[in-house]
């Protein structure tokens, strides 16, 4: 049973803490990240890595190391973006890059042997879209 339908079920109107995030369609907030050095018994306090209405993330990485976090840009104009950290997740570059201009729906993406990323776009209209760009 997923999240949604527990919290719905309890009659609750919000997530737990820390997340402000509400129930139902609409309620995306941004993304943050957590680590564990013991295998998932305990997790370190979140750290927000992209803005307000920057959601649906997904972490691939490449051959010299660094992690790409690409998600979806729900405000203004939308479209898919990604965000690279060079150091396993503690730091995040402030360039953000831009792979869709007004898309809407999620990304997936994987490391090629190249140094490159390969970044699926699935398009909540239907269709999918894909790109591949490389992180200086």
């Amino acid at each position: 049973m997923s999240a949604d339908a527990i919290f719905r079920r309890s009659g609750e109107g919000a997530w737990p803490a820390p997340s402000g995030n509400q129930i139902g369609w609409g309620r995306y907030e941004n993304e943050a990240i957590v680590f564990s050095h013991d295998r998932g018994l305990n997790w370190t306090t979140s750290r927000l890595v992209t803005r307000i209405g920057e959601v649906s993330a997904d972490l691939a990485s490449t051959i010299d190391g660094t992690i790409d976090l690409t998600y979806d840009q729900k405000q203004a104009v939308g479209g898919s973006r990604a965000r690279v950290s060079s150091d396993e997740g503690a730091t995040w570059q402030e360039e953000i890059y831009a792979l869709c201009w007004g898309h809407g729906g999620r990304t997936s993406s994987i490391g090629l042997h190249d140094g490159s990323i390969l970044t699926l776009l699935a398009d909540v209209h239907g269709g999918t879209r894909a790109t591949i760009w490389r992180p200086h």
